[in-house]
């Protein structure tokens, strides 16, 4: 791939990455409270998860405490690589390999701690 190809590839997977975290990390990680919370016990349950998620970046290791095992990366990765009829990596194994880039896993990683902390400013310093 030329340079020119390889930032319009990295472009689509960065806006896509983004859409799937904004759709999908709230409810991955928790970051709602199930009930009728009231608006103060909400702003709670955030900053204190998202603290806890961003804290030795514990939204990568799943609960026995691998590390970038969480199920939440595998199931981002899925949906934006390999959905039926989204998935940026169909056609394209000779590019992806058996393994991931590890760009693509630290823009991942990138992508669930911005919109952490992103849903922390939104309702917890409004």
């Amino acid at each position: 791939m030329v340079l020119g190809q390889i930032k319009g590839v990295f472009n689509a997977v960065r806006s896509r990455m983004k859409k799937v975290c904004d759709d999908m990390v709230p409810s991955l990680y928790s970051l709602y409270l199930p009930g009728t919370p009231s608006a103060d016990e909400q702003k709670e349950h955030i900053a204190q998860r998202v603290e806890t998620l961003l804290t030795k970046g514990a939204f990568t290791k799943d609960l026995i405490g691998g590390d970038f095992a969480h199920p939440a990366i595998f199931r981002i990765t899925m949906e934006l690589c390999y959905s039926p009829r989204k998935g940026l990596a169909h056609d394209h194994d000779s590019d992806f390999g058996p393994l991931f880039p590890l760009p693509y896993i630290a823009l991942t990683f990138t992508c669930v701690s911005f919109t952490s902390m992103l849903w922390y400013s939104l309702t917890c310093c409004s």
